[in-house]
């Protein structure tokens, strides 16, 4: 899960891409909040509010997911969890997302509807 710090290594890191990957920019607003800083301002839910968590990962095993903190956190502010947390393979550091993930990633925001 991105903290503030852990955000602006990673724009540090992107400065060097472009020499590496022409036309490549960092993403807009990459050097705002992180999820954790996001979730210190998010208000304690109303009662009957739902909620679901899923990241984006790589396949390696210090990788990790930051799924599971999301939705320990949404429950902590009072969220009731529609879906157990999922997480969703990317290929590289920016994707693409592994063939069939995106399918399997619409296959559980469909489910979330349900």
């Amino acid at each position: 899960m991105t903290s503030a710090v852990t955000r602006k290594m990673g724009l540090k890191a992107e400065e060097k891409v472009p020499a590496m990957v022409p036309g490549h920019q960092a993403e807009p607003r990459a050097a705002g909040p992180g999820v954790r800083e996001w979730f210190h301002g998010l208000p304690r839910a109303p009662m009957g509010s739902l909620g679901a968590a899923f990241d984006t990962r790589g396949e390696v095993r210090m990788a990790g997911g930051a799924a599971n903190g999301i939705a320990r956190r949404l429950r902590h502010r009072g969220y009731e969890l529609v879906s157990p947390p999922a997480g969703f393979i990317v290929e590289d550091v920016e994707g693409p997302l592994r063939p069939g993930e995106l399918e399997r990633a619409r296959s559980w925001g469909a489910g979330l509807l349900r």
